[in-house]
């Protein structure tokens, strides 16, 4: 028998109270994945977690490489079957994601027992699961992550120890215990903590069919039996050999908690589209009509089991049927969300647009004296540059260019061609004046000298 005490650093989501506690580990008790009666596999997930696979403690590294030998033997689910206070952040949601991937591409269901505690990072493996069930002295909860730094400064002071820390920024020595625990370290400590709570709520919200505020609002209470279920943390009561006879029985089949699933996923992909603030007047209706669809239909109740049997063999078929059209509906709905996802993403923005409009009134300003003959089309390039910088004052500039001073031709160059006697602009010297100021804005200094020989 061996044991260590769980000392790990940074933002962690555990039970406080494990936190220096020591653990015992058995070399032959190491975790294995089981498999019972040929149909479930069992994942234990034991005591505090870390995020790599080392000696002492159970790892998420070890947790989704376990998962991932329960699926070669294509069972018919995968049991988390979990006791432990939680662990590091580091690494939690990307195993739980991981997990959940693997058993939805290999079709196999995914439920979680607690088996005795399932607190902090262990709830989150929890919750990534199907269905959650709990004996009635199971603990289940404290949602929420947790961060300490020790300031040891003082004792350090009294005796006669000190300690001058060396560091490449003004917040690199945050942290340290041999340094004074300052207002500004605080703030940014809890800012990540803040951060990575906020993650962790919403992991539990996408899946217990809660809010994250709700989730947030139990304040990392823990629950245990019935309480948990109140709280919506756990679905049923029950042990482990329980659960396993109503997996191998068909009660807990995906057909009906998969079809929940998808008609959830539908209906936040929709919402998510309709609080883009970007999302226009069309699609906010597309959105409405298709998420009242949805709605619509899975209001409608699925028979009793008792009626069921009860049926004709034509009406069963009949229900089938319907449940068949349903399940397309369902996926129309689904591909009519991720197409007015794409929709959205690829529309441009008000920004994007306003610069378009931008960029086209340049564009047809300058090409327009082009076509008059007041420039050369091979000077286009300078006098879209100088629109760029002052629209107004190309305007003006290119107004006071007397028309057909040079040849319109189809060729990408225009040759300059002798200009026509025409009524100069303005008859004043203040005009004069002003003309002269202008090109000499918008034109270089030997094209300025050039137009302005032409202003009496």
């Amino acid at each position: 028998m061996k044991s260590a005490r769980y000392h790990p650093s940074g933002v962690l989501a555990i039970m406080p109270s494990a936190i220096g506690a020591s653990y015992d580990r058995d070399d032959e008790s190491t975790v294995k994945t089981a498999t019972i009666d040929g149909s479930v596999a069992i994942v234990p997930i034991r005591g505090p977690l870390m995020q790599h696979e080392q000696p002492w403690f159970d790892s998420y590294e070890s947790i989704v490489d376990r998962v991932a030998l329960a699926l070669r033997t294509s069972p018919m689910a995968v049991v988390l079957s979990i006791s432990s206070p939680g662990g590091c952040v580091a690494g939690l949601f990307e195993a739980c994601d991981s997990i959940r991937s693997m058993c939805s591409r290999a079709g196999v269901q995914l439920h979680a027992y607690v088996d005795g505690m399932a607190a902090s990072a262990g709830y989150a493996l929890a919750a990534a699961c199907d269905s959650v069930t709990s004996p009635a002295t199971g603990i289940a909860g404290s949602i929420g992550v947790v961060a300490s730094v020790v300031d040891a400064s003082e004792q350090l002071a009294k005796e006669g120890v000190k300690v001058r820390l060396i560091t490449s920024g003004a917040r690199k020595g945050d942290g340290d215990s041999s340094q004074p625990m300052t207002d500004e370290a605080v703030l940014a400590m809890q800012s990540q903590v803040d951060a990575m709570a906020s993650q962790f709520f919403e992991h539990v919200a996408a899946r217990r069919s809660m809010s994250a505020s709700d989730v947030a609002g139990l304040e990392a209470a823990v629950y245990t039996g019935s309480s948990a279920i109140d709280a919506g943390l756990v679905d049923r009561i029950g042990t482990l050999d329980e659960l396993v006879g109503l997996i191998a029985s068909g009660a807990m089949a995906e057909g009906e908690s998969g079809m929940e699933e998808q008609m959830k996923i539908a209906v936040d992909a929709i919402n998510a589209i309709m609080a883009d603030p970007e999302c226009s007047e069309d699609m906010m209706a597309r959105c409405k009509k298709a998420l009242e669809a949805l709605t619509a239909e899975g209001e409608q109740e699925a028979p009793e089991e008792e009626t069921v049997q009860s049926m004709e063999e034509e009406d069963v078929v009949e229900m089938r049927r319907k449940v068949a059209a349903l399940e397309a509906r369902v996926e129309a709905l689904q591909l009519a969300a991720s197409s007015m996802a794409s929709d959205l993403e690829s529309r441009p923005s008000d920004s994007e647009l306003e610069s378009q409009k931008a960029a086209s009134a340049r564009a047809e300003l300058v090409d327009s004296a082009v076509r008059s003959g007041r420039i050369a089309a091979s000077s286009r390039g300078h006098w879209l540059a100088v629109a760029e910088r002052d629209m107004s004052a190309a305007r003006d500039a290119l107004a006071l260019m007397p028309a057909m001073r040079h040849r319109v031709s189809s060729s990408s160059e225009s040759k300059s061609a002798p200009r026509p006697a025409v009524e100069p602009r303005g008859s004043s010297s203040n005009a004069s004046d002003e003309a002269r100021r202008l090109l000499r804005l918008v034109l270089d200094k030997d094209s300025a000298e050039r137009a302005s020989a032409s202003i009496k």
